[in-house]
């Protein structure tokens, strides 16, 4: 999708989160959950809190978290789409993003594509927004579930370090010049396949510990 029409769509719908955040927000906690739903992400980038479920919604004890504790909740994560009404022109570009970014995070061969100004944009405006999105998947990450970097593999410590690195990036004015141009695309590169890994990381260890679990089980 195009930056310029998600973000008309975001003026109209009144989200006032920027838009490459907003979508570094979705990524994270795709990767730390394993999915979410639409409504979720929705709420968060609106600042809304989100309902805790129930302990028959979660099948245990009701111990989960509230998202206001940093966790997005199991049936939230989990609910359909299905019987909402139609959705108006603004929303379907946002569902649209919704699904060819879980799409593109879920099928390798696609390959993810940050939601950035475009490249006639300046540089430093670029810069900003990659930082934004760095930032917004940070705190996807978090408010997925992530709650102790330590205890994720590797490769997820040292990416989450240089995105924190990154969110700190600021781009002087009247500095634009071919190098610092091709350091942005480097840079950028490394943010769409260090994302990507972070969600092949996490969805292995996740599997790791569900066979764990089916072990203990049986």
């Amino acid at each position: 999708m195009e930056f310029a029409e998600v973000n008309a769509a975001f003026k109209r719908l009144g989200i006032a989160q920027e838009i490459s955040e907003s979508h570094g927000l979705l990524c994270g906690l795709w990767c730390a959950s394993g999915g979410v739903s639409l409504d979720v992400w929705l709420r968060l980038m609106r600042n809304e809190d989100l309902p805790a479920p129930s302990a028959k919604e979660n099948g245990d004890d009701g111990k989960d978290e509230e998202a206001g504790g940093n966790r997005v909740p199991a049936a939230a994560a989990a609910a359909g789409e299905d019987e909402k009404p139609a959705a108006k022109p603004d929303e379907e570009v946002l569902q649209r993003l919704y699904r060819e970014t879980v799409d593109q995070l879920e099928n390798p061969a696609f390959g993810l594509r940050l939601l950035l100004p475009d490249d006639e944009q300046p540089l430093g405006l670029r810069t900003e927004a990659l930082a934004d999105w760095c930032k917004g998947f940070l705190f996807g990450l978090g408010v997925g579930g992530v709650e102790n970097y330590r205890q994720t593999p590797a490769a997820v410590q040292e990416i989450v370090k240089d995105f924190t690195e990154i969110t700190r990036a600021c781009h002087e004015e009247n500095e634009d010049s071919e190098l610092d141009e091709v350091s942005f695309m480097e840079v950028m590169e490394y943010v769409r396949v260090g994302a990507m890994l972070v969600y092949e990381e996490l969805q292995a260890k996740r599997r790791e510990q569900m066979i764990s679990g089916d072990r203990v089980l049986h």
